[in-house]
């Protein structure tokens, strides 16, 4: 299987579906404006395809470090941004197949649209940013259940303010 194209396919199929919802709500397709992250695992063989247009980041964090899975492209403007709806989108949208034997090495992912992720991206580098990455994933693992861990990721994202953060 071609994962990167399977993930071509899928941002292709979303776009016409967005266009559609866009015609049914009376709007030009543009108006609706909307940044996608995707991510495929092929719990066969291991594999991932990671896939974005737009800002916002997927991460990937193994035992020393917290990386970038995909890198878009710069738009020059933190605050510019390309569009799943944009008439090019294809153009700007990024894939990229991760072999099993680095996935193995991955120990969770991030997909993250902009706020938080332009917090994480555009400040130093430092032991903080992985060590962000491992609270987490230790808390969503000591979760009781799925709905418990999903409680306290809303409730941390509804609650986030980092001061001098510019977004979200």
């Amino acid at each position: 299987l071609d994962l990167n194209q399977i993930m071509r396919d899928a941002f292709e199929k979303t776009h016409l579906g967005l266009r559609e919802h866009a015609r049914g709500l009376g709007l030009e397709l543009a108006e609706l404006g909307c940044t996608a992250l995707a991510l495929l695992f092929n719990w066969r063989d291991g594999r991932i395809a990671v896939g974005q247009v737009g800002d916002g980041a997927i991460l990937g964090l193994t035992d020393t470090d917290l990386d970038e899975l995909i890198t878009t492209e710069d738009t020059g403007d933190p605050q510019a941004t390309y569009t799943l709806t944009g008439v090019n989108f294809s153009g700007h949208l990024v894939t990229r197949a991760i072999d099993s034997a680095e996935a193995q090495k991955i120990r969770a992912i991030y997909l993250m649209t902009d706020g938080v992720s332009n917090d994480l991206l555009y400040s130093p580098r430092t032991p903080a940013f992985v060590e962000w990455a491992r609270r987490v994933k230790r808390n969503l693992i000591l979760s009781q259940s799925p709905v418990q861990a999903a409680v306290g990721m809303l409730n941390w994202l509804a609650t986030y303010r980092v001061t001098g953060s510019w977004d979200d």
